[in-house]
């Protein structure tokens, strides 16, 4: 068992504490006691409404780009 040095959290050698491996680079936790911050929700819900917007234009694109071929042929 050892002790981390940053936090006095007690964990597994061999591992990486827990505690302090769920901090971003700034210092600041991102999970809070309740489970994953406001901020992350917010970030994963803009990720999932650029997909299901993201997506379907590609493939519209795509079959814009056939399209033409079809009328240059």
């Amino acid at each position: 068992m050892k002790i981390c040095k940053e936090c006095g959290t007690v964990y597994e050698s061999g591992s990486v504490c827990p505690k302090c491996s769920t901090k971003d680079f700034g210092g600041n936790n991102i999970y809070n006691e309740q489970g994953v911050t406001q901020d992350y929700e917010e970030k994963r819900k803009k990720d999932w409404i650029k997909l299901i917007i993201g997506i379907p234009l590609f493939i519209a694109f795509i079959y814009l780009v056939c399209y033409l071929f079809t009328i240059i042929k």
